[in-house]
């Protein structure tokens, strides 16, 4: 075990090298990365010595302070109260070590006499001469001794703890061992406080949430906690390898804070997780909303501030946050709370799952009781509880939430046996086994498919890109205006509810496949009677109009018609089958066992086709029913596939 730890830039090796023999010199041991040798496991390695040793030197320069792995280090040093930093050339320091103050080296040449390095030597000798012991709990932490030379160095005394876990909860005694394919990945900026990243990560663990995290040294875990945490071993673009890891997670964990977009390694998670990953998120310091990515500016995220929050309202807040990834990563709503009884500080809108890829933001409440009722609200939320409060629909109400936005139509809750019976004329073998869903909430659906006119108001608005549905053959000179848009993939799909969400302030996304078969059928009972299609068991006509209406491979025209085209079903909702086939938010899978039965979407990860429901003006009458399932691969663009949305307006049943 070195006595010094030496992070620098490669191009500054000459200095790190003359840091090393002031250190010799000093009788001190230093370890930097030319003790490594080939085929070595090198960020395990690293990971080691950072721990072990009892200082962490900087060497800050104009090229250091642009690297993330250096940044990286100086985090870890600074985490675990052994930061020694030096300014050896003139730069700007990045902002989180500001206020940890650095020897001045600018003018050094080596000799020990500089009183710059006899300041950098004696803070060094503070951590070497004091007891030290990598990793520990609060409870364990000692302050260092004063330093053998030169001017003495000012301790800080110990904080204590902040108490983000509920009352006789800590240490997870058992927590869960890593799961390669049932996990949530943390991103986090550097500068996270330390007690709020440790109540976080035990609060998934005691969810049975695998963790997988960058590095967990700085939380004062215990060893058994750290050991059940996944991270990465030696990899040949170790970037590379974090940012797969995102693509396959079940759920991303977004901690966003002031330096989040920074530049950083964060920016890419974050970016990736965007683009790829299912994901949650909250703010963990006192970021300001205009300062959140994009992404985050509609709506609110919940507010994790330690400086801004009292300790039960983190960790509320912090119970919510863990409830809501465990079902994204479990598939299910059986997710045990801290306690019975105990008040969420987030509820996040969607359907027990967290929109893919275009997740717009959180409603924070201090507390959301059963009924729906709003009991507290916290002074940063109150306009938009107001709003919550005021905008009531009722079963069967219609409207539009802006000029060039999806005529919506309120369905109710209820429940329904989603799946075909083997009886059914047509039955295909994904489209079971039979299992009871229940929808306990009120959801607005779009009244018709998105058209082209829809889907052209964002391009213009610039939130959709038209070059993919276009370079695929755009409306194949059918013509558009109030005709369903077609050849959009599903990640264009994204693209338009993300921007649907930013104007009006709402929550829209994709239905989920047990949504779409709920609306598509129109019932509110799993006792209702099986039929293949939302009128009946009777074949479709082409006739508009027709309360069996549909556009179908015998119609006149081969191509597709302006969306209405068939009667309203009974929830009031047109063209839900024929025309085109609809992205729904589902991972798809060949059969419903183990699927969630609360509404909320399959998600799972290496997540490769998303599910199809509905038929198109291309598709034979068995592939019209309400039961019929095709998938389709994300990026695909077909001549016969759109969309249609959705938009929460009321909780789950608990």
């Amino acid at each position: 075990m070195a006595d010094v730890f030496i992070s620098y830039k490669k191009e500054d090796r000459a200095l790190a090298e003359q840091v090393e023999a002031a250190l010799v010199a000093s009788g001190l041991s230093s370890w930097w990365d030319t003790s490594l040798h080939p085929r070595e496991s090198w960020d395990a390695i690293i990971q080691r010595e950072i721990a072990e040793a009892k200082a962490v030197i900087v060497i800050w320069t104009p090229r250091s302070v642009r690297s993330e792995w250096v940044r990286i280090e100086a985090n870890y040093g600074k985490q675990h109260g052994k930061l020694v930093p030096l300014l050896v050339e003139a730069c700007d320091i990045p902002l989180a070590f500001t206020l940890t103050q650095a020897a001045n080296l600018t003018d050094w040449d080596g000799s020990d006499e500089h009183k710059g390095w006899q300041t950098a030597l004696g803070w060094v000798q503070a951590h070497t001469t004091a007891l030290h012991s990598p990793d520990p709990l609060p409870e364990q932490t000692t302050a260092p001794a004063a330093p053998a030379l030169h001017q003495p160095v000012a301790v800080a005394p110990v904080p204590t703890p902040r108490q983000f876990e509920p009352q006789g909860v800590g240490v997870s005694q058992s927590p869960p061992p890593f799961n390669a394919s049932s996990y949530v990945y943390i991103s986090h900026p550097r500068d996270i406080d330390r007690d709020l990243m440790r109540a976080v990560v035990r609060a998934l663990f005691r969810r049975s949430v695998s963790v997988w995290l960058w590095d967990p040294a700085p939380y004062a875990l215990t060893r058994e906690e750290q050991l059940a945490i996944g991270r990465q071993s030696a990899a040949t673009d170790f970037a590379k390898a974090m940012l797969q890891r995102i693509e396959t997670a079940p759920c991303n964990l977004l901690l966003i804070g002031e330096h989040s977009k920074a530049g950083g390694f964060q920016t890419q998670e974050i970016d990736h997780a965007l683009a790829h990953g299912i994901y949650a998120a909250a703010r963990v310091d006192g970021v300001e909303h205009g300062g959140l990515p994009s992404e985050f500016q509609t709506g609110f995220l919940p507010d994790l501030n330690p400086a801004a929050n009292d300790d039960e309202t983190i960790q509320n807040r912090i119970a919510g946050l863990a409830d809501d990834v465990a079902r994204i990563v479990h598939g299910s709503t059986g997710v045990a709370k801290e306690s019975a009884g105990q008040k969420r500080g987030v509820w996040a809108f969607g359907v027990a799952v967290l929109f893919a890829a275009v997740a717009v933001g959180w409603w924070t409440f201090d507390t959301f009781v059963a009924d729906g009722t709003i009991t507290e609200t916290s002074g940063s939320t109150e306009a938009a509880v107001e709003n919550a409060v005021l905008d009531s629909y009722s079963p069967g109400d219609e409207f539009r939430d802006c000029d060039e936005c999806p005529e919506m139509v309120v369905i109710p809750s209820g429940s329904f046996v989603i799946g075909s019976p083997s009886s059914e004329a047509g039955r295909q073998d994904d489209e079971g086994p039979l299992r009871t869903v229940q929808i306990g909430y009120e959801l607005a659906v779009g009244k018709y498919e998105v058209t082209w006119a829809e889907w052209e108001a964002c391009v213009a608005d610039g939130g959709c890109d038209n070059a993919g549905p276009l370079g695929a053959g755009g409306d194949n000179g059918w013509g558009r205006g109030s005709r369903p848009v077609i050849r959009v993939s599903w990640e264009d799909a994204q693209a338009y509810v993300l921007w649907l969400s930013r104007k009006t302030g709402e929550r829209y996304r994709l239905l989920s496949e047990a949504e779409w078969e709920y609306a598509a059928r129109g019932v509110t009972t799993p006792t209702a009677a099986f039929t293949r299609f939302s009128w009946g068991d009777g074949d479709p006509t082409c006739s508009r109009g027709a309360r069996n209406g549909a556009v179908f491979i015998p119609c006149e025209g081969s191509e597709t018609e302006p969306v209405g085209f068939s009667a309203a079903n009974a929830f009031g909702l047109h063209d839900l089958h024929g025309n085109v086939w609809e992205w729904t938010q589902d991972c798809y899978q060949d059969s419903y066992s183990g699927a969630p039965t609360d509404g909320s979407a399959r998600l799972v990860s290496g997540c490769s086709q998303r599910v199809l429901r509905g038929g198109s003006w291309v598709s034979n009458p068995i592939r019209l029913r309400s039961a019929n399932r095709s998938r389709y691969l994300p990026s695909n663009r077909g001549v016969d596939v759109g969309f249609r949305v959705a938009r929460t307006l009321s909780p789950p049943t608990p």
